[in-house]
Formats: structure tokens, C-alpha cells, sequence
């Protein structure tokens, strides 16, 4: 691809070997990338001379080869003899001649050394009698590395006596220095992952070159996607920085983009961007470098839209190339007679070949000192426009005015120099005295603020909720008085805000003043409205409308409701209201599906300009029954057709149950169940997550179910910031302070990342809790589910997940928003008791830090310590109620009157009716023995499919000072029921007779305004009047 005295043109390029093209492409390439500013190296295949019989090598210089005895035939592929002295000369010859002709800012090799395929090492070798008659101790493996390393070695030598600004890298396969290699013999930590194949296939031991200082980068091939099985990219480049630097050398991460050749999609693109982001993070000297292979992936001809994405992603901000600080430099000057002219800055160029210059556009109103990086030195990066080769650089449009500008010296090592400046301002403009309002004193909403006048000035009026000004709130430029008057409406009331004026007047760099502060006082409460309906006291048991009248000025009507006169449990803050009756009223419909039977209190909440968030005067009304079928058309809720006996003074009562059985048929599952496999809840819904597909790039949603009703209210899309490899979205949960979690299935927690989001249920919006690894398992890898300990917004909680068909639970403690901690716990035995292994899918409950709940697919619900991994509780004390199958994973425990319960799966899909779930009740502790079984539900089963990962998730939510119960199992269904107390009806005082004292007590009870359990006769779930005249009607019936 070049002219050269000892090698044939390229058939690439003329069509035949050896035919001159009529033009020179490396010419072409140089003075192209140089006319934008970028370095250009040359990519060289340093022993190569076919891949072929070598029939096709017919020129001159061919023949003139295959006679010269430097040419060595491994199978189809004819190389260069790296053992001969003069192979190694002719390397360096060509590339010495290619260095002295071309102006390449630099040359990499690429990982062609001995064939690919595998040299033997016996007596059949072309290289065997010359390994043998070189008088060496070293094997003749070693005895290649080292003619490889020598090689290296004379042409880093050559390059310095040449151009020694031209650098040197190179590309080796993506995988050196295992434990089983060279990480010994060089003193480093063994890489992580792979098979170091280049070591005893093609000789090549990367370390070698970084150790002995002889390559000036490394750009190892990580042609691996950052979910590959077993060379995933981001531990390999976090290895590969860790070596380069601990030799003092720059690591370049050689990327694998023709994977897109097929696809070429947004996730693959996302793909790339993760890998250099983890170089970027993982890089230990300020280099991380990129190379892609290859340039046709990138805007074309194979595929185009990556390298758009990586602009507007990734490399975002210009930069220069990392200096190679160990290098002895030169120092240079700042540029002489540096002059802006038409348009285009020029100045003297530096006598030295392959110098280059950094070019800076920094606003007047940025000082030299605010201009400086205060990390690297030199200019911040915001400001560079671009490097050139050529002592000129024409600027844009909207940069020639308004700037001065910086000119530096770049070596071909990346060394920045002094820089010569133009139409730099000098000196600053006058600073002024702020006069009012100073000192904390009370502003007004429309202020007028004073400073001192400066000559011929425009000022910059900048105020912020702190003296630093990290939160600015108003921030006003090109202001030309002194006096203005500033519109302070956005800002809070009753809160101090500091202020300061910056001064800029031509020739001058801006002055700041001091700071000064100034309080906001009360603001005006925005109008109030009048509540139109529903009337007071309603009663509704249909969607109904809310309506108000509308108020002069106010711009936001939102309807707020609690289940509280002092709006202290605030249960929903309703949209925008709309507007009626020409404008003169506000509206907006509801569905008592949102909120549940119950009393409830409401009010109209309203914003105006200039004034304070205000409420209206509150009603009350009562929602007797919820509709269905609003939300999910020709839905109709149902009952579970068994019913339960009262046991122990408890109740369990059917709230609805859905269910692909013949009995109910008002569920659906696609894809067996796979895709829904979670279900979490709260005191108004049960939310079950799902995924599109069981693919990587899967759509996430979250269902959501009325917990009163069961109808399926809406489904939510949750942020494809979730999707990863392997699935995303397959549970949610919740940690102890109730904050909603959902995590992926990952088949290899070695290298695939057990990902936990907080989720918000409402919108979808996620926010990455953790991303977790481990390499310590050794019974298995894949993981289905995990719970957590702890609140996560704390920064301070517990990991547990268990491993599939394994016997292994992995913790992982998190101190502090840290780097996690990491123990495995190997299950000593199970229980049943001839289990060998916790089964598939395994489900975790952690208790403490150091007490586990688990099961699968082949064990019962267990309770581990964690520490020894022994069984430290399980239904082997109660084999009573010890469930009737395995293949069906979950487990759930509270507490309700001061009682202990558990809550789960009891027969599985091979049970006549399928599943069923057990609640069991322990009235001193918590130990397996002491629980006794109460109820089995659904008696008659919720479905006997099998969902192959034989999920069945419980939970219980207290609301109500009721036990909300939800039990699930996909393929099958989703039940909800409630536990309460069963008592007396009527019997107020608890003395287990109904007559007039019950009366007295119920009254007492609503006059003050309090309630127990046993008050809400009518049973609406409120204390009342209504309760009074229902617990009358039962005494007189009596």
C-alpha cells in the first residue's frame, strides 16, 4: 500500500501484484488525516509474505525472496523465518525505509508472528535444525518467544535512532499472561479469564515487550462482546490497564466491531459503547485508548450509524492524544508572531518534522485562570477547537469573535508546551461594590438591585442558593445599568440566596464582585377554589367526577385525597383538572378503582405565579364498592369457590382470584409463564413484572393489579436501561424499607452481572442499586433470583442470591455505596434430607445478614446460617406441614398480632389440582417446630401447569390492620386474600356478649374519634355513625 525499494505493491490496490497503482494510498492517508488534525499509524504484519502456497508471489522481489533462504512454510501459510537474523533485519529495513519516506506519526504490528496454526515443535519444524545448531539452553519454545522478543526489541531500537517520535504498538491477541503463562515469570497478577493461546501457538508473550520497555503501547485484540462466556471484554481490559499501567506504557483496547455485519442495531452500538466506557473506568494513567476493526463498520460501505453514535455518545468532547511522559522531550517555545487575520490564526512553524499544533477558542468572558485545567495542566479540553499540522488553522464561523485564543506546541509523543496567545485581554475589567439588597436583608418579588457603575460595562447578574454558587437560580447577562429590577418569582420563600455581579468591558478579562446575600419573605397564597362535588359525605360506587370552580391566575388545579382529615396519608395526587362550563369550573373523572373501598378526604390544590402552593377546604367521601371492567374491559372479579373455616380467633376471607382453570379463565399467560415470573405489592396494587420476550433486548413492563379487586389496572414499561445479558426484568421485590427492586436471570455470575434496579413503579424510570460478580462459585453459575437485606438508598445493605441446580448461596455485603464484599456459603445439607442440591430457580428470603431462607426446585423452604452453611431450621422439626412437593419456589414470613406466620408453596403442578399455597402460625417464635398449619388455599388449586422454572412468589402486605395476602404461580394464576381477626360482630367491648354497653362503647369510640378492631361493625372499614345504627339493628334482632 506504499512505494517501497524491497517489498511488491499489494494486488489490493492495482489489482496484481506487484503492479504500481499510479498513485500512493499511505501518502493519501497521511495528508488526509493531517489536514484534520489526527495522528496516522501504520498497521504492519511484521513476518507475513502469504497466506497461500505462495503461487500468486511471481514478482521480481518474490523470486529474489523464495531463493534468499529467509522464508519458512507452516501448513498453507509461508513466513518469515523469525529465528534468522536477516528475517528480522528485513522487517526492520522496511519499516525503517516506510518511517524515513512517509511522515506516520507511528507504526503497530499486528499479532502475526509464528503461524497462527501451531508450529511443531519436533524434528518435522522448518525452524528445528537451526533451533538446534544455535548452541541455546533455552526449549525451542522459549527459543521463539525470544526471537520474537528480540525482534521487537532491535526495531524499537531502530525507530529511536530513526524518528524516535514515531511510536511503536503493538496488537497482540486479547488474552496473555494466565497463571498457567508468563504472569509468574513477570511478576504481574495472572489475567483474569481466556486461554493464553499466543503464548505456545504463535510465541508471543506481550509481557515480555511491556517489561523490557520496548513498545510504547499496547493494544491487545478484546474481540469479545462484554457478555462472551469466557473472555467477556470488561475484566479483560480492567486487567490489561492494570499491565500497562505497572509498566509504564499506554493501554489501547483493540475493539471487535464487525460483529455488526448482520445486525448492526442500537444495541449493538450501546454494545461498543459499554466496552470503551469500562476501559475508560477500569484505565489507571489518563489513556484509554480506542482502535476499532475495522474503519467499514463504522460510517460505511458494510455499516453506517455507529460512528454517529459514538459522536453524540461517547466522544463527545475533543482531546488531545495522552503525552507519553517517559520519553525525553524537547522543550519548545510558544509559537512566534501568533496573529489572528481574516479569520485564520497563523504563526511561525517549529523546524522539526512531525510537530503539531493544539488550537483554543476561550470566551472573553473566561479568565486565563478559569481558562486552565486544573487536573492536567493546559488548557480544559471545552475550549480546544482542533490540531494542525500546518502552522495556520482557519477558525469557524461562530469563533471569530468574541475569543482570544491559544496556540501550543504538540512533540509526537503528545507533549503540550507553553502556548502564544491572541487578542488575550489584559488585565480585568473594574470590580464594582454591590449595594442592595445586602447583608440578608428581606427582598421584594420584583427587587431592585444596585451596584457601583463601571465605565462603558455590561454586567452579569448570577444568584444562587449557596456562597459557592454550585446551584445557580437566575443567572441574567448583557445587563447595561446598574439598578435592575429582577423579577425573583421563581425563587423559594423564606430563604436566603446570594448574589454577585460580574463586569466585562472590551479588552479585559471579567471581574467578579463579592458576594452578598439577601432573604425572600412570605409570598402570597394562590387563589383558593370552591369544592362543587362530590357533596359532602357522598357515598360512590361508580366513576364519578370531582369538580371545582376555577380561581383568576391560578395556572395548576390537581385534586389531592388521604384516608386522613389532616392529609398526612395522602393517597393520590390526582393530573391536571380540566376545564368546564367556559372556563368557569375545573373537572376531572375518578375511578374508585384507584383508591379502594374506604372514606377518604379530598381538596384542590393550586399554584399561581408569585405565590405559595394553597388548598382548598377539605370534604369526605365514602366509597361503598369498586367497579370492574373500567380498566380491563369484561373483566368481572371473582372469589376463590372454597371457603375457610375461622380458626384461633382468625379469619381468612377470598378477596378474588384469577386463574387459567376451567373454574375461572380470567388470566392468560404467554410463553408458559417464563416471561412473568415475579410479583411484588403494596397496600393498593400487586405488581408483576414481565418481559416482550426471553431475549437480551426484551421490552420490561410492570403490571399493575388492583389489590382490591384484582382487574389489571394498566401496564407500566419500565426503562430499557434495564436490558443486559442475560435476561432482564425476570422478579421484583422489595428490600425492608419498601422500595421497589427488579433484577435479571444471568446464566454466569463469572463475567454476566447480577444487575439490581430501583424501579418506580408508576413511571418505569429506573435507578441502577449494584451490579454484581462473583468468581468464588464452584457448584454452578446461573442465577434466577436475589433478595436484599437492608434499605438501599442507604448505601448500606445485604445481597443474597442462590445458585441454580448448585448448592452455593453467594452474599454480597455493600458498606457505603462501595465496592461490594463477597462470601459463598456451601450448603452442608437440605432439606428433604435426600436432596443433593437446591434445584432449579432457587428463591432467597433474607432474614439478618447471616440467616437465609431457601428453596428450589428440589428443596423445601430453608433456614441456613449462613456462616457454617448447616441447616439451622426446616420442616425436618414438623413434618406436619412440610410441603407436599419441591417444584415450587417461594417463601414468605411476618408477623400479625404479635403471632408469626409463614406463608408457602404447599403442593406443586403434579398435584391433582395444582398448586396451593400454606399459611402456618407460630404463637412464640419462630422456630419450624412450633407452627402449626391453618389454611390450604386455593383448595381446589390454582393451576397445574408447569412453568419449567416452577416459580410460585407469595407475599403479604399489612393494611387496614388487615394481612393481605397475594399468592402466585405462572402458567396458572394470581390470588389475593385477607387474614384478620375474627370476633364477635357487634361485641365492641370484647366481653363476647352484643347488647346496649357495646352501644355505649361504640359511641364513646366515634365521639373521640377512635377506633379497634372490633368497631367497624357494617364492615366498611371505617368507625362511624353508620356503625351505630347497624350494631342497634343487630340488638334488636336478637
Amino acid at each position: 500500500l506504499y512505494r517501497s525499494s524491497y517489498e511488491p505493491w499489494s494486488s489490493y490496490v492495482s489489482g496484481t501484484r506487484g503492479v504500481d497503482p499510479g498513485w500512493d494510498p499511505l501518502q493519501f492517508a497521511v495528508e488526509e488525516c493531517h489536514k484534520r488534525g489526527l495522528e496516522i499509524h501504520a498497521w504492519v504484519n511484521p513476518y507475513r509474505f502469504s497466506n497461500s502456497s505462495g503461487n500468486d508471489c511471481t514478482t521480481a522481489q518474490d523470486k529474489a525472496m523464495k531463493e534468499s533462504g529467509l522464508l519458512m512454510q507452516v501448513g498453507s501459510r509461508i513466513v518469515f523465518n523469525p529465528g534468522l537474523e536477516a528475517s528480522r533485519q528485513h522487517v526492520i529495513k522496511v519499516c525503517r525505509e516506510m518511517i524515513l519516506n512517509y511522515d506516520i506519526d507511528g507504526i503497530i504490528f499486528d499479532d502475526y508472528f509464528y503461524p497462527g496454526d501451531g508450529t511443531p515443535t519436533n524434528s518435522t519444524a522448518p525452524d528445528y535444525q537451526l533451533w538446534q545448531q544455535s548452541g541455546t539452553s533455552m526449549n525451542i519454545s522459549d527459543w521463539r518467544r525470544a526471537n520474537v522478543n528480540l525482534m521487537v526489541r532491535e526495531f524499537y531500537d531502530m525507530v529511536q535512532q530513526t524518528k524516535p517520535y514515531v511510536k511503536f504498538g503493538i496488537g497482540p491477541a486479547g488474552v496473555a499472561g494466565t497463571a498457567a503463562t508468563s504472569a509468574g515469570k513477570h511478576g504481574v497478577d495472572p489475567c483474569p479469564t481466556g486461554s493464553d493461546w499466543q503464548y505456545s501457538q504463535i510465541y508471543s508473550d506481550p509481557l515480555a515487550w511491556l517489561e523490557e520497555g520496548t513498545i510504547d503501547y499496547i493494544s491487545p485484540q478484546l474481540y469479545w462482546k462484554t457478555t462472551h462466556s469466557t473472555n467477556p471484554f470488561g475484566p479483560l481490559t480492567k486487567w490489561w490497564s492494570y499491565i500497562a499501567q505497572h509498566f509504564g506504557r499506554h493501554h489501547y483496547a483493540s475493539h471487535n466491531i464487525y460483529f455488526m455485519a448482520s445486525t448492526n442495531t442500537l444495541d449493538d452500538w450501546k454494545e461498543v459503547e459499554k466496552q470503551i466506557n469500562y476501559s475508560r473506568e477500569y484505565n489507571l494513567d489518563g489513556a484509554p485508548g480506542v482502535n476499532f476493526y475495522s474503519a467499514k463498520y463504522i460510517n460505511g460501505p458494510t455499516c453506517t450509524g455507529l460512528g454517529d453514535y459514538l459522536a453524540q455518545n461517547v466522544f463527545t468532547t475533543k482531546s488531545l492524544t495522552p503525552a507519553m511522559t517517559w520519553k525525553p522531550k524537547t522543550e519548545y517555545a510558544a509559537p512566534a508572531d501568533a496573529r489572528l487575520a481574516s479569520g485564520t490564526l497563523k504563526w511561525t512553524g517549529v523546524e522539526v518534522a512531525l510537530v503539531k499544533y493544539s488550537v483554543y477558542a476561550i470566551p472573553t468572558s473566561v479568565s486565563m485562570d478559569d481558562a486552565r485545567s486544573t487536573l492536567y495542566g493546559g488548557f480544559k479540553s471545552d475550549y480546544l477547537l482542533g490540531v494542525t499540522y500546518e502552522p495556520s488553522y482557519t477558525l469557524p464561523a461562530d469563533k471569530r469573535s468574541g475569543f482570544w485564543y491559544a496556540v501550543c506546541v504538540v512533540d509526537g509523543w503528545g507533549n503540550e508546551f507553553e502556548p502564544a496567545l491572541v487578542n488575550a485581554p489584559s488585565g480585568y475589567a473594574d470590580e464594582v461594590t454591590l449595594i442592595a439588597p445586602v447583608q440578608g436583608a428581606t427582598a421584594e418579588w420584583q427587587q431592585p438591585f444596585e451596584w457601583t457603575q463601571a465605565e462603558g460595562a455590561t454586567y452579569r447578574l448570577t444568584i444562587a442558593t449557596d456562597p459557592n454558587f454550585n446551584q445557580i437560580v437566575i443567572d441574567q447577562e448583557g445587563i447595561t445599568t446598574c439598578t435592575p429590577t429582577i423579577d425573583l418569582s421563581a425563587l423559594e420563600s423564606h430563604t436566603t440566596y446570594y448574589w454577585r455581579v460580574t463586569t466585562s468591558q472590551n479588552g479585559r478579562f471579567d471581574k467578579q464582585s463579592a458576594v452578598e446575600s439577601f432573604t425572600t419573605g412570605a409570598r402570597p397564597l394562590a387563589p383558593t377554589v370552591t369544592l362543587v362535588s362530590p357533596a359532602n359525605e357522598a357515598e360512590l360506587d361508580d366513576i364519578f367526577d370531582i369538580v371545582c370552580t376555577s380561581a383568576t391566575s391560578v395556572t395548576s388545579y390537581r385534586v389531592q385525597i388521604a384516608t386522613d382529615p389532616n392529609f398526612e396519608q395522602v393517597k393520590l395526587i390526582t393530573d391536571e383538572m380540566g376545564s368546564r362550563a367556559g372556563g368557569s369550573l375545573r373537572t376531572i373523572d375518578l375511578n374508585p378503582a384507584l383508591l379502594g373501598k374506604g372514606t377518604f378526604y379530598w381538596r384542590v390544590l393550586t399554584q399561581a405565579p408569585g405565590c405559595d402552593d394553597n388548598a382548598s377546604l377539605a370534604r369526605v367521601f365514602t366509597i361503598t364498592s369498586v367497579p370492574t371492567g373500567n380498566y380491563e374491559p369484561g373483566y368481572v372479579q371473582l372469589h376463590d369457590i372454597d371457603t375457610y373455616d375461622d380458626m384461633d380467633g382468625l379469619r381468612l376471607v377470598s378477596k378474588w382470584i384469577r386463574s387459567t382453570k376451567m373454574e375461572y379463565e380470567n388470566m392468560d399467560f404467554t410463553n408458559g409463564g417464563l416471561d412473568n415470573r415475579g410479583i411484588a405489592a403494596d397496600a393498593d396494587r400487586v405488581y408483576q413484572i414481565g418481559r416482550s420476550e426471553g431475549s437480551n433486548s426484551a421490552d420490561v413492563y410492570i403490571n399493575h393489579y388492583s389489590a382490591e379487586t384484582g382487574e389489571l389496572m394498566k401496564t407500566v414499561p419500565v426503562s430499557s436501561e434495564v436490558q443486559c445479558n442475560y435476561y432482564p426484568g425476570n422478579d421484583i421485590f422489595t428490600d425492608d424499607a419498601g422500595h421497589f427492586l427488579i433484577s435479571n436471570l444471568l446464566l454466569n455470575i463469572t463475567n454476566q452481572p447480577l444487575n439490581i434496579y430501583q424501579v418506580d413503579v408508576e413511571t418505569g424510570n429506573v435507578k441502577q442499586v449494584c451490579a454484581l460478580n462473583t468468581t468464588a462459585t464452584t457448584t454452578g453459575n446461573r442465577i434466577d433470583h436475589c433478595d436484599v437485606v437492608g434499605d438501599v438508598t442507604t448505601g448500606n445493605f445485604t445481597v443474597f442470591a442462590a445458585i441454580a441446580n448448585g448448592s452455593e448461596v453467594v452474599r454480597w455485603t455493600v458498606t457505603g455505596n462501595g465496592t461490594p464484599s463477597v462470601s459463598v456459603m456451601k450448603a452442608q445439607n437440605f432439606c428433604p434430607a435426600n436432596a443433593t442440591a437446591i434445584g432449579i430457580a432457587p428463591r432467597v428470603v433474607g432474614l439478618t445478614s447471616d440467616r437465609v431462607v431457601v428453596t428450589g426446585g428440589n428443596t423445601h423452604p430453608t433456614l441456613y446460617n449462613f456462616s457454617t452453611g448447616r441447616i439451622a431450621d426446616s420442616f425436618l422439626s414438623n413434618t406436619g406441614i412440610m410441603p407436599s412437593g419441591t417444584e415450587a419456589n417461594g417463601f414468605a414470613a411476618f408477623t400479625y398480632q404479635g403471632k408469626h406466620f409463614m406463608l408457602y408453596p404447599y403442593s406443586d403442578f403434579r398435584n391433582s389440582t395444582g398448586h396451593t399455597f400454606m399459611l402456618a402460625r407460630n404463637d412464640s417464635g419462630t422456630d419450624f417446630a412450633g407452627f402449626q398449619a391453618m389454611w390450604r388455599f386455593p383448595e381446589s388449586g390454582l393451576g397445574g401447569n408447569n412453568s419449567s422454572t416452577w416459580d410460585a412468589p407469595c407475599t403479604a402486605v399489612q393494611a387496614g390492620g388487615k394481612m393481605h395476602l397475594y399468592v402466585y404461580s405462572p402458567a396458572n394464576g394470581l390470588a389475593a386474600y385477607v387474614l384478620q381477626p375474627n370476633v364477635l360482630r357487634g361485641d365492641v367491648n370484647g366481653d363476647g356478649e352484643v347488647n346496649v354497653a357495646d352501644v355505649t362503647a361504640l359511641v364513646n369510640l366515634v365521639l373521640n374519634g377512635d377506633a379497634n378492631e372490633r368497631s367497624d361493625v357494617n364492615g366498611d372499614d371505617e368507625t362511624g355513625i353508620a356503625d351505630v345504627t347497624a350494631l342497634v339493628n343487630i340488638i334488636m334482632a336478637q
